[in-house]
């Protein structure tokens, strides 16, 4: 009795939760892509490309563009409707590598936007490294090179088949892993530039 109730409940949140997945794929996400699109259309206007301030504002809308892509495949993996395993060879590296560098760099995008508006403000005389728009973009370069160096032991998470087998089936499952040590590393790397700011 008490385990076809706990059967129930969760089949009951499993579809609302499918059903949270495929209204957030397919109106959330379509319009964050598109209001991102025409940020970055705007920002490309003559009047706003004298400033360094249009190639911050392209690099947050060309990032978050590529954090909705990330969370699209996430939702594709998670809706049952879709025969798509996110968890593969390929996927188990890459997957968590990208993920892991474009939400981080969402936060720092913003973090130097906020950092070149308080330099301008506080010593508009200065310094001059941010007022070049070169600059600017080598500043955006490097901090992807460094995420993509604090984030690359995700190139070493390998996928594995577990087989669960319930009381009336069997089912195999795929799951990413990596050794402690490996998991460890990338969190201890990768926390202090995450807490920085």
């Amino acid at each position: 009795m008490n385990t076809t109730i706990q059967n129930q409940s969760f089949v009951r949140r499993n579809q609302s939760n499918q059903t949270l997945l495929l209204s957030a794929l397919y109106s959330i996400i379509p319009f964050g892509i598109l209001f991102n699109l025409t940020q970055i259309t705007v920002y490309l206007r003559k009047k706003f490309t004298k400033s360094t301030m249009s190639i911050y504002y392209i690099a947050i809308s060309t990032n978050n563009i590529l954090v909705l892509t990330t969370v699209c495949l996430r939702f594709i993996a998670a809706i049952k409707i879709y025969d798509y395993e996110e968890n593969t060879y390929i996927g188990c590296k890459l997957a968590s590598f990208c993920i892991r560098v474009v939400f981080n760099a969402c936060t720092w995008l913003n973090f130097l936007l906020t950092l070149d508006r308080l330099v301008f403000i506080l010593y508009p005389n200065r310094f001059k490294f941010f007022q070049s728009k070169i600059n600017v973009i080598k500043l955006i370069i490097l901090m992807y090179t460094l995420l993509f160096c604090l984030n690359s032991p995700s190139f070493f998470f390998d996928f594995s088949i577990v087989q669960i087998n319930s009381s009336n089936s069997t089912e195999l499952s795929y799951i990413c892993t990596a050794s402690q040590q490996l998991t460890i590393t990338r969190e201890s790397m990768a926390h202090p530039y995450r807490n920085l700011h």
